[in-house]
């Protein structure tokens, strides 16, 4: 093999120029100095080494002319390439580069892979210029052509665009191109569903499911897939217990949702689904709420009757006011007053200035409904605000009340508020400590209750008619006589022996059932009544009698 080269001296250094196809490149040695040539068969410009006195050799590039026009940018290596570039390889590969680039941008666009929501056929036609038809069979082509190829199928791009997802749940759906953006796998905005699309095409498992509709579409862990097809049902049910109670528990919902309605769907599932909602306020102790709850509520409208008695409540009274509501219609008790505050806080319904809770708007004073507000009326008006319960049971006889509704009223009204033993006065109201105990419970009337043996060692029982026994049908029966009387029902019949009631006693001394007697017996307040039980044949004689009984 010949080489042609040649030297000339400049300034003392020697230099070597190339001449022809080929170029002869002086080696130096590093040790020694000194350099030898040797020839290449490059036939292109290489980097020459030049040589001083000193006898070291230097790299110096070689003459060569640019190309004319724009440089070619240099293409990305493989785990470098963007993911919709990389996607757009694949596609382009499984065409076996026969599809033209109207074409394979159409495919594309079609299948979702660009980044963008997916197209129609007819759509993807129109850019192709074909019609929708041939699109789906070039699509047909490409998606049985990924079937054959799924194992082999590599592509890093997608994997890391998928794992930077997976870590970022739950994440709302809107944010998926903002954080491959960020993490520089794109250069575009690439929606999630394009991610999920290029996900299933490839054959790999999408590790989050899709929750809620349009903007509101939020991405969960697939953990929660299971929950996530109940979502409306969860909140639905998450909702009803919201409003009923003001706020409920994870536990709570988990046990009615899996004992009562029968979904498979765990803890952590159910916290997934709540806190990616844009409707619920996670509150403090394992709460949560409903921002936008509906005003038609129990706990609403518990809340705006007290308000309607007094426009401003403490926390406390308004929460002891809920005991009161919530066991009369067996809600489930009200949330600690801590966790009650922040709901009022942040219920639009509602103002909390400082330790005081208001209505934003001026409530109805009907939305108390008639007996609570005549019952207010009658305790307002009594001296110091406050009746013992046997006092306003009178009054509301007096002013014609219905004393059944007035004596369930009495133990579980919101409007109304037990300031001391046997004593109320209306929510909010200022009771003096003065007025408390100058109050005292009317004394008991001579031979009322009373009770005895007859000269046969039967025992009998003898009660005046009070507007008390009247609504609610119970009479106390004195320690006495328990032991022949408790744990037993007695059949009733009057003097003629027709069969009128049947009373039970409990171990308390609690008898009831003698509301019906009262009725058929045609007896008035004040009146007296007389039991006589015989304990061997379970039975009991009753009468009424215009006084009360003494014993004999």
């Amino acid at each position: 093999m010949s080489t042609t080269w040649s030297t000339t001296t400049a300034a003392g250094d020697d230099e070597i120029v190339p001449g022809g196809t080929t170029t002869a490149l002086l080696l130096g040695d590093a040790l020694t100095g000194h350099g030898s040539l040797a020839p290449t068969d490059t036939g292109r410009p290489v980097p020459l080494l030049l040589g001083g006195r000193s006898g070291r050799g230097s790299l110096a590039p070689a003459v060569r002319r640019p190309p004319a026009g724009p440089r070619p940018a240099r293409p990305r290596p493989a785990r470098e390439q963007l993911l919709e570039d990389a996607l757009a390889a694949h596609v382009a590969a499984l065409g076996h580069h026969r599809l033209k680039h109207r074409r394979l941008r159409a495919v594309i666009d079609r299948l979702g892979l660009a980044g963008r929501p997916p197209v129609t056929l007819a759509e993807a036609g129109r850019v192709a210029g074909i019609s929708g038809e041939r699109v789906r069979q070039i699509e047909s082509r490409l998606r049985k052509q990924q079937l054959e190829v799924t194992g082999s199928a590599e592509l890093p791009q997608l994997d890391a665009a998928l794992d930077a997802v997976a870590r970022a749940v739950p994440l709302p759906a809107s944010g998926v191109a903002r954080l491959l953006l960020e993490a520089g796998l794109t250069a575009s905005a690439f929606s999630a569903e394009s991610l999920r699309r290029a996900a299933d095409l490839l054959g790999r498992d999408v590790p989050f499911v899709f929750s809620g509709t349009g903007r509101a579409t939020v991405l969960l862990p697939r953990v929660a897939a299971s929950a996530v097809a109940h979502a409306p049902a969860i909140e639905a049910r998450a909702r009803r217990q919201a409003e009923r109670c003001g706020a409920t528990t994870l536990d709570a919902l988990e046990r009615e949702l899996v004992h009562g309605d029968g979904l498979d769907v765990s803890r952590r599932q159910l916290r997934v689904v709540l806190e990616t909602s844009g409707m619920v306020e996670c509150l403090q102790q394992g709460w949560f709420t409903f921002r936008y709850a509906r005003p038609s509520g129990p706990f609403v409208r518990a809340s705006l009757r007290m308000l309607a008695v007094s426009p401003a409540l403490s926390v406390e009274s308004l929460r002891d006011g809920l005991c009161r509501h919530n066991s009369f219609r067996r809600l489930p008790a009200p949330p600690p007053p801590a966790v009650l505050t922040a709901i009022y806080r942040c219920h639009p319904t509602f103002r909390l200035d400082g330790a005081e809770v208001s209505a934003v708007q001026v409530v109805d004073p009907d939305v108390v409904g008639p007996l609570n507000r005549r019952m207010v009326e009658i305790l307002r008006a009594a001296p110091g605000g406050v009746l013992p319960r046997s006092q306003l049971l009178d009054a509301c006889h007096q002013a014609g009340l219905n004393l059944t509704s007035v004596n369930l009223y009495t133990t579980y009204s919101e409007c109304l508020e037990r300031v001391g033993p046997g004593l109320f006065a209306a929510r909010g109201s200022v009771v003096a400590p003065h007025a408390r105990a100058v109050v005292k419970r009317r004394p008991a009337r001579r031979g009322e209750p009373d009770h005895g043996l007859t000269p046969d060692g039967r025992p009998w029982l003898a009660w005046r008619v009070t507007p008390g026994v009247w609504a609610n049908g119970v009479v106390h029966v004195p320690a006495e006589l328990r032991p022949a009387l408790e744990g037993r029902h007695f059949p009733c019949v009057d003097a003629a022996g027709a069969r009128v009631a049947t009373v039970g006693i409990d171990r308390h001394g609690n008898s009831w059932g003698w509301s019906g007697f009262l009725r058929r017996a045609g007896a008035q307040l004040g009146d007296s009544v007389r039991a006589v039980f015989d304990p061997e044949a379970s039975t009991a004689v009753l009468e009424v009698v215009a006084a009360t009984p003494t014993a004999r």
